[in-house]
Parts: C-alpha cells; structure tokens; sequence
C-alpha cells in the first residue's frame, strides 16, 4: 500500500511540473495600452527576449530565465528608459487555458517599464 500511494504522489508531482507552460521559444502578438495603444511582437528565444515594433524594429533586447510561474529578465538594450544589466522578476499568470498571459511585477523599481509590461495584453501566439 505505502508503494501505491508513493508512486501516486510521484505521478502527481511529476504530471504538474511536466503541465507548466514555457515561454521558452514562442512569440506572441501583443499590445501595450500605456500611454496609447502601440501593438509591438514578443519573442521569447532560447534565452533571449525581443520586443519589436510592427515596422520591424526592436524595441527591447533582454537576456531571460523562466523558472515555474517566474521570469526573470536583464535588460541588453532598448528604448525605455530602464537601466540595462539590471536584473527584475515578474510574476507570469496564464490565462484562457495558457493562450494568453499577462506580467505582474514581483521585484522592479523601473515605473515605465512596470506601467508597460503590467498593462500588456497578449493578442495570440504566433505558431512557428
């Protein structure tokens, strides 16, 4: 019986940490609604983050590690105002069976960065 319920509670923690959902590899369309509403594309390579413009143009590089429901993000280079190097976490929260997800911000001190990625909006995922 003690190796039924083991193997149980193994299959369980295994099934939930295989069911995350990774942003590794994906991109998404998306719109930012501060201060207007500016549709930009999100793609989340192996281990780096682009946020382009829809004339083609990148907005933000990032270097990022997805850990469970976290991810972490150092800025490389980009337009905002932020400083680069220095390294924040968001909380991701996936919503509509894990076709959308939205930021919430768990440690940065950057208000436009925070104002914009907090009010992001995903549109759809871009299958490859």
């Amino acid at each position: 019986m003690k190796i039924f319920i083991i193997t149980a509670l193994l299959q369980f923690a295994t099934h939930h940490l295989l069911g995350q959902n990774s942003i590794n590899n994906t991109k998404w369309d998306a719109r930012v609604t501060i201060p207007q509403a500016i549709y930009v594309r999100l793609e989340f390579a192996r281990d780096t983050f682009f946020i382009t413009r829809l004339n083609g143009r990148v907005a933000e590089e990032s270097y990022f590690s997805q850990r469970n429901d976290s991810l972490l993000i150092r800025k490389l280079s980009g337009v905002t105002p932020c400083s680069t190097g220095y390294e924040v976490w968001y909380k991701i929260e996936w919503i509509e069976d894990g076709t959308k997800f939205l930021f919430h911000n768990l440690n940065d001190t950057c208000r436009q960065r925070v104002n914009s990625w907090t009010s992001l909006r995903i549109d759809k995922k871009i299958n490859k």
